[in-house]
């Protein structure tokens, strides 16, 4: 079956805003989705969504969340993203960092506690836009470390940490 991304983005809008998002934040969760899935990344496409129900369900996403910016010091940015949808609080983030990096000229950003934040490169595709370069480094919340570190035993590290 093909699906129009178009309508697979209204649907998937439809459907987080049944969860509880506003317009907004549905509509930048369902962006990032469907374009995950259009640029072969499926496993962080819109068959995340029953996972993010069964999450909004057991109270471990929470919608309409803004990220909190609870310590700068210098060009070093520390938020907090209140267990929101990572696609949004995540993009909300990235666009005060690029913000603050047009001044500084480099940015160090940290965000804690955001549910899933999808596709990662998306984040350096945003910040290419802007004209900067940048590096993720990704842990994982409420899931046990899979992978031992280079001549390691024991897991320490999830699937992907750069």
């Amino acid at each position: 079956m093909l699906i129009k991304d178009k309508f697979l983005k209204k649907m998937v809008t439809s459907i987080l805003k049944k969860g509880g998002s506003n317009t907004d934040e549905a509509q930048i969760v369902a962006d990032h989705l469907v374009r995950s899935n259009l640029s072969g990344h499926d496993s962080h496409g819109v068959g995340m969504l029953p996972t993010y129900i069964r999450m909004l369900k057991a109270n471990l996403l929470k919608p309409n969340q803004n990220p909190e910016l609870f310590k700068v010091d210098g060009s070093i940015m520390m938020f907090d993203g209140n267990r929101g949808y990572g696609q949004a609080v995540g993009k909300i983030a990235m666009d005060k960092a690029i913000k603050k990096c047009k001044t500084t000229g480099m940015v160090l950003m940290t965000l804690r506690n955001a549910h899933h934040l999808g596709r990662i490169g998306t984040y350096g595709e945003q910040s290419i836009a802007a004209g900067f370069i940048s590096l993720h480094f990704v842990n994982v919340t409420d899931h046990p470390p899979v992978v031992c570190p280079h001549g390691g035993s024991d897991a320490r590290l999830n699937t992907n940490p750069i």
